[in-house]
Parts: C-alpha cells; sequence; structure tokens
C-alpha cells in the first residue's frame, strides 16, 4: 500500500506544481487560495479529522475532551459560528484568518469574541476560519481536529458552514445524544455525509442523561436508523459522556473518566489512525481529483 500510495503522491505532486504556476500566472486569489489548501493538505500528510453534527449535541465539549482542557467556548444555547482548527504544537496559540485574507494572532482566551453568535452574530466580523495549536495527546501529530457549527439551528449559515465542510473529511466524527435521538436534519445530514466520507465513528454523547435501560434502547434505536442510511450492518456507536470526560481530564479522576466510557473510542481512533490511515488517504484521492478539476475550471473560466 505504501508503495501504491507513493506513486498516486508522486504523480499528483506534479499536477499540484502545474495548477499552482497557472494559478500564479492569472493572479486569481480565490483559486490560488484553493489550490494552495488542497496541495498543502496532500502534500504534508495532513489528515482532516472532521466532527459533525446537529446543534447542541456536545461537539465543542467533545473537542475540548480530546484536548484534555476548556479551549473552545461551550454554552447552552448555539455557539460555534465558524470552522475551528486544531493542530499539535507543543506551544499554545491561536490565529484567526478572515474573509480578505488578514489573519491576526490572538490569546486563546479570547476565541469567544470571533467564533461565537454571541460575539461575531451571523459571522459580520468576517472570520474564515480560526486555526488554534495545542500540545493534544492522543492524536497523532499529522491529525487536525476540525470543530464545525452545528446544523438545523436558527442561524442557517452554521448549517452552511458545517456541510462545506463534507468533502473534505478525510474521516468525521458524528455525535448524537441521548437528548432526542437521531433527528430527521441529522438522518438527511448523515446521508450526505455517508455518500462522500469513507470512515465514520458515531458517537452518542450525554449518556450520563439517561439510566442503563433507557440507553440500551436508545442505542438500539440509532444502530437502525444508521444502518438503513448509511446501507452498513458494519456500524458501531460510542456511547460516552463528554462532559464527564472532560472534567476527569482536567482533574486527573480516573474515575471519572471511567465511567464516561470513552476509552473505546479512544483505542479505536488511535488504532485506526496508526493502520488505516493511508488506506483513508488512498479512498480520499477521487476527491482531490475532483477538487482538482473544480479549481481547472475556474481557470477555464477566469482566463
Amino acid at each position: 500500500m505504501k508503495k501504491q500510495y507513493d506513486q498516486i503522491k508522486k504523480s499528483l505532486d506534479v499536477i499540484f506544481e502545474k495548477i499552482e504556476k497557472i494559478s500564479k500566472d492569472i493572479n486569481i486569489k480565490a483559486v490560488g487560495e484553493a489550490v494552495s489548501e488542497v496541495k498543502n493538505k496532500f502534500c504534508n500528510n495532513i489528515f482532516y479529522l472532521v466532527i459533525l453534527g446537529q446543534f447542541k449535541r456536545g461537539k465543542s465539549t467533545f473537542t475540548n475532551y480530546m484536548l484534555g482542557a476548556d479551549v473552545l467556548p461551550t454554552g447552552v444555547v448555539p455557539l460555534t459560528s465558524v470552522i475551528t482548527k486544531i493542530q499539535y504544537s507543543t506551544d499554545i496559540w491561536a490565529k484567526v484568518l478572515y474573509d480578505d485574507g488578514r489573519s491576526e494572532n490572538i490569546d486563546i482566551k479570547e476565541l469567544d469574541l470571533y467564533c461565537t453568535e454571541k460575539n461575531n452574530p451571523k459571522n459580520i466580523k468576517g472570520v474564515k476560519e480560526i486555526h488554534i495549536g495545542y500540545p493534544f495527546e492522543f492524536i497523532s501529530n499529522d491529525v487536525v481536529i476540525i470543530d464545525t457549527p452545528g446544523i438545523g439551528s436558527v442561524y442557517k449559515h452554521n448549517t452552511d458552514v458545517a456541510y462545506s465542510y463534507i468533502n473534505k473529511a478525510d474521516a468525521v466524527i458524528f455525535l448524537l445524544s441521548v437528548d432526542p435521538p437521531i433527528s430527521e436534519l441529522e438522518k438527511e445530514f448523515l446521508s450526505k455525509i455517508s455518500e462522500n466520507v469513507n470512515r465514520i465513528f458515531f458517537v452518542l454523547n450525554k449518556i450520563d442523561y439517561v439510566n442503563e435501560m433507557e440507553l440500551k434502547e436508545i442505542i438500539n434505536f440509532n444502530e437502525n436508523i444508521v444502518r438503513e442510511i448509511t446501507k452498513n450492518d458494519n456500524i458501531s456507536i460510542y456511547p460516552i459522556s463528554a462532559k464527564l470526560a472532560l472534567e476527569g481530564k482536567i482533574s486527573k479522576d480516573n474515575k471519572a473518566i471511567a465511567r464516561s466510557g470513552t476509552q473505546k473510542l479512544e483505542n479505536d481512533l488511535q488504532n485506526f489512525l496508526i493502520k488505516e490511515k493511508k488506506k483513508c488517504c488512498l479512498k480520499a484521492m477521487p476527491k482531490i481529483l475532483k477538487e482538482l478539476f473544480r479549481c481547472a475550471k475556474l481557470f477555464l473560466k477566469a482566463v
């Protein structure tokens, strides 16, 4: 597999160079940025692990649990309004990228001023993305965790942003929760994801809200729906409490971490990234080529 991957990568490197040269010659910023993002991701073997789901399923709390710290803002109303990319770094830093090409280094404690509906309603500040560097523990260094806005809130632009990242994902963590079980909106969203993403981890959050009998019933219900949508009988749902896991990691309370149910998810995610990441990247090659064709069409329209 490594030999096949290296051969395909070498061929695409040549294509990237040619398209990048053309984009510089015609000097169109949007096209150049699109090419640069795809090229950078592919050439540096960057793997996008995208967290998707309906609003208020606990995506930001889940991302914080993965980081082991309260980094992203959380709350009782729809919060996340822009894409947040988190990469491994020994230093902690945050940067805001704007639609007009500007970038600004900020204090990580000021994230809520840029990524929440309260402080940046309908993204009036023109934030394109927020990038964060953080020394997270159990994900490999070339994996970028992407927290997305939730779909289905009163803010339609949040749903649009979340949908726009489906085609960019190498793998998805699809977050459900026990309150309530999977909705019609989520079923439609999941159908779109399953058509475009080769690996999906299904996570059922907030298990601390229900008793054991209720949890089994909810898991069975969701599993049947997910199997029907994805047309895949080999489905596993990971029941967890991101809130308990985060509290346990912050306070170093191993009992709370055990009660959170996250250990199996962590183990399976680690094994996937160690053993199957390259295979997943190979399966994603058609998406990369599709993006290249999209860029080529932009070139032709621009010339």
